[in-house]
């Protein structure tokens, strides 16, 4: 069942800054919002086991859109996602794949 709201948005190359095209610095601007199924795939069962770097992970389905790549970011509950795999089944009109939380001492910050 579709019940969460995802969004998902994509690089967007700044027009310019002192250095050229690009060194501006990264801006992501939104391709939509979808319904999805999210589920937790990693996070509780990884810190039972003592994982170091217990980021959490997610599994999430969704109807398939030519819009959302494996490029894009997610936004779920006011955090940021990085998409790790994303399988298209056009026969059957879905997304499923596997997204990371991003965290702020990897480049991503909230305000983007």
């Amino acid at each position: 069942m579709l019940k969460d709201r995802v969004e998902f948005f994509v690089r967007k190359e700044s027009e310019g800054g002192e250095f050229g095209r690009g060194s501006a610095g990264e801006s992501w601007e939104s391709v939509g919002k979808y319904w999805a199924a999210v589920d937790f795939s990693r996070g509780l069962k990884s810190l039972r086991e003592g994982e170091m770097e217990a980021y959490e992970e997610l599994m999430v389905r969704m109807r398939w859109t030519d819009k959302v790549t494996r490029d894009c970011r997610m936004r779920w509950q006011d955090r940021w996602w990085e998409i790790q795999s994303w399988n298209v089944n056009k026969m059957d009109n879905i997304i499923q794949g596997t997204v990371r939380e991003l965290t702020n001492g990897e480049g991503w910050y909230a305000d983007n």
